[in-house]
């Protein structure tokens, strides 16, 4: 009898702690998505700064901006690293593998804004984060859905 009861409560904390462990993984790997995103910012910036005086390259319009793949498959979890440069600030894309989670393949932005003479970052998540995935789309980044906001951290929830 004791046995029984020892599984039963065995079972109840595996019920609680398998779906806990599973968000708290992938959220280590939307982390480790952010620390190769903050490597490829200074070359970010260096290239926005480089280029804004030429204004044929860097178009207002959200079509046909240069783009360049920063880290491509640099973890198990992680597609790719994108960089998009606009005249008004880089934006990464960070694109999770389909094994990141269930459904389907999704991508978290972080955006680069002049402010003040020097660049500020922050990430982007949820419903937010779509108008920057479509600047990615628009320029043939293959690209997900917005990573939903209970993953992301709390410095890109809003």
């Amino acid at each position: 009898m004791e046995v029984l009861i020892a599984l039963a409560v065995v079972a109840l904390l595996a019920a609680f702690a398998v779906p806990s462990y599973g968000t708290y993984t992938r959220r280590v790997w939307v982390s480790e998505g952010l620390l190769i995103a903050q490597a490829a910012k200074p070359a970010a910036v260096e290239e926005v700064v480089a280029n804004a005086q030429q204004s044929s390259a860097y178009q207002t319009q959200a079509r046909f901006l240069p783009v360049t793949v920063v880290a491509s498959r640099p973890s198990r979890m992680i597609d790719s690293v994108v960089r998009i440069d606009r005249s008004s600030g880089p934006i990464l894309i960070i694109n999770f593998s389909k094994a990141f989670g269930p459904g389907s393949k999704l991508s978290l932005p972080v955006v680069g804004s002049r402010g003040d003479g020097k660049f500020t970052w922050r990430c982007i998540a949820g419903d937010d984060a779509m108008p920057y995935i479509m600047v990615g789309r628009d320029n043939g980044v293959a690209v997900g859905e917005p990573l939903p906001l209970d993953l992301a951290p709390s410095d890109c929830r809003g």
